[in-house]
């Protein structure tokens, strides 16, 4: 577990590193920009799709460490950005492609948005309405309603609330001990922490969860509310499709298969009921997935998403569709985008000469 250990911290330190010293490397982005690097990569695009997501879209643009974090005025930035450059297509548009319904679109980008947070009706619905994009909701549907939290969040909330320190000796576990002493900030404390505790089986991760939240409580806040039912059947008056995002947001990996059915029914079925539409689309929660979860889900929906960072092609699996990280900022983002489709023919010719190979010697 030790080495385990460095290597989360390791990642953490270089996301606290990209996520608050952001400035230089968006002067090089800036340049990238001004050199019409996007504009070619367009042009080598075609049959190509990025699928983005998002999280929260919140009425300030720092978070609790001052990182940057998605705002309504970035969210605008960006959808600016977007629709002047890019064709802005529904994630069920691009899975009817997939399955030969329709032209796979050109140049294009879907958006998505995870867990079902109210700020994604209050803050980012009307951006998006304005410029006629539309998006897909993914609902973990025990949460809506509910003062409950994302863990992640909450443990975030209480390193910044109580410190590294008293989170540590709370947790009573050697590990996050380890992680809070070695951490040379508070806001990797919090990075590391969430990683190493999501690694953890569920049996393990419960009792520690158990003890924060017993000795460190924290209130739900506006930014981590979450819509109510009334407020989810709003949402497809703004161009919002609904998928399913499980029932408690568990890494569907680390469960045995009929709690994976479980997860994937019940919120099917609760979408169902409270809106009247079948979803079709899932969603796994924290991107992980494997052949036995992904079997479970392709007995119940016709496409998942997942958090790979590249591109759609027409030969992309239907529950293996990968997806990219939105950055909170417009630069950042079009400089994605622009690797992304710049690397995707190089791709596409690697696979061609892999399949080329596979047939010659079989």
């Amino acid at each position: 577990m030790r080495r385990g250990i460095e290597a989360i911290l390791r990642s953490a330190v270089r996301a606290n590193e990209l996520t608050l010293d952001a400035s230089a490397r968006n002067a090089v982005k800036r340049a990238v920009w001004s050199s019409r690097f996007h504009l070619a990569a367009k042009q080598l695009a075609r049959g190509e799709v990025a699928i983005l997501f998002f999280h929260k879209v919140l009425g300030r643009s720092m978070g609790l460490w001052g990182e940057p974090i998605h705002s309504e005025r970035i969210l605008a930035r960006q959808l600016e950005l977007l629709t002047r450059h890019y064709e802005v297509v529904r994630l069920s548009d691009v899975v009817r492609a997939l399955k030969g319904e329709r032209p796979f679109p050109n140049r294009a980008v879907a958006l998505t948005f995870d867990d079902g947070f109210r700020n994604n009706l209050l803050n980012a619905a009307p951006v998006l309405k304005r410029f006629g994009v539309p998006a897909t909701l993914f609902v973990t549907t025990g949460f809506i309603g509910t003062s409950g939290w994302m863990w992640g969040y909450e443990l975030e909330e209480m390193i910044f609330r109580y410190s590294p320190t008293r989170f540590a000796a709370v947790s009573r576990d050697p590990n996050v001990a380890a992680l809070c002493e070695r951490s040379p900030s508070a806001y990797t404390a919090v990075l590391a922490c969430v990683e190493y505790l999501k690694r953890l089986s569920p049996e393990r991760r419960a009792p520690i969860l158990h003890r924060l939240r017993s000795e460190l409580p924290v209130e739900q806040n506006e930014g981590n509310r979450f819509l109510t039912w009334d407020e989810v059947r709003e949402l497809p008056g703004y161009g919002f499709e609904l998928g399913a995002h499980t029932v408690t947001h568990p890494i569907l990996t680390q469960l045995p298969e009929h709690k994976v059915e479980w997860e994937m029914l019940q919120s099917r079925g609760m979408l169902e009921r409270e809106t009247g539409v079948r979803p079709t689309l899932f969603s796994y929660p924290n991107g992980d997935t494997n052949a036995a979860v992904s079997a479970v889900a392709m007995r119940h929906f016709e496409a998942a998403v997942g958090t790979c960072h590249r591109t759609c092609d027409p030969d992309t699996p239907l529950f293996d569709l990968p997806r990219i990280y939105a950055p909170p900022d417009e630069v950042e983002l079009e400089y994605v985008l622009t690797r992304l489709f710049l690397a995707s023919p190089a791709r596409r010719v690697k696979r061609l000469r892999r399949d080329l190979m596979r047939k010659m010697t079989s």
